[in-house]
């Protein structure tokens, strides 16, 4: 309508054809300066920043055996478990034992809670005397297991209360007659149980003189718990002159004619010397264990 050519009517007019926009489209490009917009946009920015941590190298760790994953109550429960069994006759007591060490050997209870474990089902007569010599000094017996554990198994329950010295006793002088504990293994236990402070003088003077009296142990192994033990130095004279003087003579457990034989041994065998012996006599007259009259140097020294 502006220009120079008209026409006539409106079919006359033929649009001309849009030209069509190129396909690519230039993308705007995206600032990314942060623009500094006050201390309120500056904290969300900061919250928003995601961090990518770096990779590191795997660090090799050293492979260690792992055993069962059991929580230490869990394996309490189930040593609790296996005495019940056994009382109730549905186990044997190989099956007791085995089960019982099985625990402890992969790490599911500890000694303390063995010897407890052990010491208990003795004291509700869930288990006898001679099943606990079967699980005790017999275990150590059949198989590897060190003094450590064997002191442990033995003492601990003691020292809880839990053990008699009666019990004590049957343990060690019982487990030595029944050949599960060697003459060396039970002199160990008998002078560790004093020297280590698991019991006093009095309970070691039960454990083995007591045990002389009743013919638990012979007149030979009075000499190797006493007097032999002196000579290798475990036992002092003081102790020495306690159990054969104080608790066996005075107690009416060694008589006078088998203490004077065993003074006399212990010198002609070299264990006790004449001053020591000496010694033990001198200290009888002051303790008032005996006079001059009951024993002299002469009756026991060439």
């Amino acid at each position: 309508m502006f220009g120079c050519n008209t026409v006539d009517t409106v079919e006359d007019i033929v649009p001309e054809p849009i030209a069509e926009e190129p396909a690519s489209v230039e993308q705007p490009v995206m600032d990314t300066s942060i623009e500094d917009t006050g201390p309120e946009t500056a904290e969300i920015i900061e919250e928003t920043k995601i961090e990518i941590p770096i990779q590191e190298p795997p660090v090799k760790i050293p492979q260690k055996k792992i055993t069962f994953d059991i929580a230490s109550d869990e394996g309490i429960d189930q040593a609790e478990t296996l005495v019940v069994q056994y009382a109730m006759k549905n186990l044997s007591l190989s099956g007791l034992d085995d089960g019982l060490w099985n625990l402890y050997d992969f790490g599911h209870i500890s000694i303390m809670s063995l010897s407890d474990i052990i010491a208990q089902a003795y004291a509700e007569k869930l288990v006898s005397d001679a099943d606990i010599l079967y699980l005790i000094p017999g275990r150590y017996s059949r198989y590897d297991m060190s003094y450590s554990e064997l002191k442990q198994l033995i003492y601990l329950p003691y020292v809880n209360g839990t053990y008699t010295k009666t019990t004590l006793r049957h343990l060690i002088i019982d487990g030595y007659k029944e050949a599960d504990l060697t003459k060396v293994i039970t002199r160990k236990l008998v002078i560790d149980g004093s020297s280590d402070k698991y019991y006093d003088p009095d309970t070691m003077g039960y454990v083995v003189v007591d045990a002389y009296d009743k013919g638990m142990i012979s007149r030979d192994d009075l000499h190797w718990f006493t007097t032999s033990a002196f000579k290798t130095g475990s036992l002092t004279k003081e102790v020495m002159h306690f159990l054969l003087i104080q608790y066996g003579y005075r107690n009416g457990l060694i008589k006078m004619p088998e203490l004077k034989e065993i003074l006399t041994r212990a010198n002609a065998d070299g264990e006790v010397g004449r001053e020591q012996i000496k010694w033990m006599i001198t200290a009888g007259y002051a303790e008032r264990d005996f006079n001059e009259t009951e024993i002299t140097y002469k009756d026991v020294l060439p």
